[in-house]
């Protein structure tokens, strides 16, 4: 036993001894003491497709070798990663070879890290520049000084998770009253359809103006335009491509894409606008002796204004009245009637005041009350009144049928011949006598009946007619015709026949610019032709007895101090006595009825109602 132990033990000395000899004398290893260190890194080339090679060329030391290296490439427009890690090669080159999945555009070093063969790691950050350490270390340096964001590749053919980025904001138009148009350009680096949204803050209430629009080719516009006046702050503008990929750039620098937020550069409040108020809405009329202006604002534009300035010219009169919800009537008094006037208003706001709204008018006595032959199918005489444009609305047109003796029944609604529909309006009975219209002109002449339907008399033209009335045969062709005045005095006859349009038009005077009303007034002298009446500016009252061939005698003087009523009318035979009548509206309202001798002249006038002041 002690034999086989002595054996064993040489046997072992001489394994050891063996063993030393095969490895030589011993040899103290190399302290590790230092960190790897980075001093260079490079990509290229600067473009590559999904998969493709990109070259990183890095330049490191240490006091050892190394043994890996990692380095992650983060997408500048997507949350995406591309990383390298590969083992230590010689050179210090590797080849990344770009993954399917990856994201069209740039992508830039996110971080650096190398680690050596004894496990010491250290970590350059392209955030803050930061650098960490594995095993961390109580002393620094904790950052660099590489711009590793600046080492980069650009993807193609990638997926599209870039959205469209704006390269350039202009207001090549900029409104400046309510109601103008405006524009923002600008330009995107997609070539693309993209939609642009462009929203501004209104300036009191909660909401925006603006919208969205497509563009293509790398530019396009943004209509805007604003109701009231103020100032309207640009809030934000965004621009999506088709595969719905969304930039966003608000007001206070913060630049949203679907994965975070940045900041951007663009000074959207540059492109605020201004706005004075948008030209006034509404109607500017004559009436007798007075001008009437009614405004109807928006909603929207109420809260932007301070008040309206009428002016009134010749005689320099200014009117300011305040602002209020709903519409604003303004009548200024004391004018000429027969004068031509031109009539201005304006809104006014704290940014100025609006383009005027401008009308020329002649006042003159009230045309909106005459009589016709009969719309209730009584065979008696009815009264139109057509009540004028106001703040209550544009105007109701009523029929007052009467008892054939002087009387009146109750009034109804017909026509439909408000003045937004007919500037103004005039006795008809064009189609067929006694079936009686009402004549509705400017700019048209249309012939209206009682349900309000109507057809086309004359085609382009009325609105400039001094004066247009009909109902009466004056050519004896048994055919009612119509008279009218022109703007420079003409006295025209329009016939009709058996049409329902005008057929013939002649000239049959001139001069008539100097009467403030006109009108037929039926069989006045009792030969059994149509006359004309007409009222001068000195108020004297004037009969043109009819031929029966469209023409007339020469004046004669039938009446003075007719220029004080608001409205001087025919009135048929009114009271049932055969005779041709008149009638005549006082400023106060009370309606009085000459009644006619036959002869030309008139018996002792009657107090036939009151409250008429409103058809004025």
């Amino acid at each position: 036993m002690r034999t086989k132990l002595r054996r064993l033990v040489a046997a072992l000395a001489t394994a050891v001894v063996g063993a030393g000899v095969l490895a030589g004398p011993a040899r103290a290893e190399t302290a590790d003491t230092e960190y790897p260190t980075l001093r260079a890194i490079t990509a290229s080339p600067a473009s590559a497709a999904v998969g493709g090679p990109v070259t990183v060329a890095i330049d490191a030391v240490d006091d050892v070798a190394l043994a890996t290296i990692e380095v992650r490439f983060t997408s500048s427009e997507y949350p995406h990663t591309i990383t390298l890690q590969q083992a230590w090669q010689e050179g210090g080159r590797f080849t990344l070879t770009v993954p399917r999945g990856s994201v069209s555009g740039r992508y830039s070093v996110e971080r650096v890290s190398l680690t050596d063969t004894s496990g010491k790691s250290i970590h350059y950050a392209t955030l803050g520049k930061g650098i960490t350490r594995s095993p961390a270390l109580s002393e620094g340096p904790f950052t660099h000084a590489f711009d590793l964001a600046a080492v980069a590749f650009t993807v193609t053919g990638g997926l599209d998770r870039t959205p469209p980025r704006i390269t350039s904001l202009s207001m090549p138009t900029r409104p400046v009253y309510g109601g103008d148009p405006g524009a923002l350009a600008l330009t995107v680096d997609d070539p693309g359809t993209v939609t642009v949204d462009a929203w501004w803050q209104l300036p009191y209430d909660a909401g925006s103006v603006g919208g969205a629009v497509t563009i293509t080719r790398g530019a396009g516009r943004v209509p805007v335009s604003g109701d009231s006046a103020g100032t309207y702050p640009l809030d934000i503008v965004a621009v999506t491509d088709l595969a719905g990929n969304e930039r966003r750039y608000y007001r206070d620098g913060r630049e949203w894409v679907a994965y975070g937020e940045q900041r951007h550069t663009l000074n959207l409040p540059q492109y605020d606008f201004t706005l004075r108020p948008r030209t006034p809405t509404g109607w500017i009329t004559p009436h007798p002796r007075a001008a009437r202006v009614v405004v109807a604002p928006a909603d929207s534009e109420v809260r932007g204004l301070t008040g309206w300035r009428v002016t009134v010219n010749p005689g320099g009169i200014v009117r300011d009245v305040p602002v209020k919800a709903g519409s604003t009537q303004v009548d200024v008094a004391g004018l000429v009637n027969g004068t031509a006037y031109t009539v201005s208003v304006v809104a006014r706001s704290a940014t100025g005041d609006s383009r005027p709204l401008t009308r020329t008018i002649r006042p003159m006595p009230s045309t909106n009350v005459f009589a016709v032959a009969d719309v209730t199918g009584d065979r008696k005489v009815d009264v139109i009144a057509r009540r004028p444009v106001s703040a209550a609305g544009t105007g109701t047109s009523y029929v007052y049928p009467t008892n054939g003796t002087g009387g009146w029944g109750s009034r109804f609604a017909a026509f439909k011949a408000d003045q937004s529909i007919c500037e103004r309006v005039a006795p008809g009975d064009v189609d067929v006598i006694g079936a009686s219209e009402v004549l509705c002109y400017g700019p048209a002449l249309t012939a209206l009946r009682r349900d309000g339907s109507g057809y086309r008399v004359g085609s382009s033209g009325w609105s400039t007619m001094r004066f247009v009335d009909g109902g009466h045969d004056l050519t004896s062709d048994g055919r009612p015709d119509i008279v009218g005045v022109t703007a420079d005095g003409a006295l025209r006859l329009y016939e009709t026949r058996t049409s329902t349009s005008i057929v013939a038009s002649r000239q049959i005077g001139t001069g008539w610019q100097i009467y403030t009303a006109v009108f037929q007034s039926g069989d006045t002298t009792g030969d059994r032709r149509a006359d004309l009446v007409a009222l001068d500016t000195a108020g004297r009252l004037w009969l043109y007895a009819g031929n029966g061939a469209g023409g007339f005698a020469a004046r004669r003087q039938i009446g003075s101090g007719w220029g004080g009523f608001g409205a001087v009318l025919p009135l048929r035979d009114f009271n049932g006595d055969g005779r041709a009548d008149i009638g005549a509206i006082a400023m106060d309202g009370t309606f009085y009825l000459y009644p006619g001798n036959g002869r030309g002249g008139f018996l002792t006038r009657k107090q036939i109602g009151m409250g008429w002041q409103i058809f004025l």
